[in-house]
């Protein structure tokens, strides 16, 4: 499964990744593989990405809570290229 989130604060990203992922394992009892995972916000229409400091922060948390969860089998975070055309970064 894949997870983009947001809010790019790392706290409340953190809390919305483990709410769904448990959301997701409760509903089909299944190990659960999140093949992708990231902060990016779409609701512009120009998709805005947190800075490199948030998304450092947001891997660190969210890499912890994800080790403690014994139904997520695999995780895998994205990198998304804030150097797109079109795309902007956090101010």
């Amino acid at each position: 499964m894949h997870w983009y989130g947001s809010d790019f604060n790392a706290q409340a990203a953190t809390g919305h990744l483990k709410n769904y992922l448990r959301a997701v394992y409760q509903r089909y009892k299944k190990p659960i593989g999140l093949t992708e995972y990231a902060l990016i916000d779409f609701s512009s229409g120009t998709p805005r990405y947190p800075t490199k400091a948030r998304q450092a922060a947001f891997v660190k948390k969210s890499t912890a809570m994800l080790e403690k969860l014994p139904y997520v089998k695999r995780y895998a975070w994205l990198t998304l290229s804030t150097l797109a055309a079109g795309s902007r970064s956090e101010r």
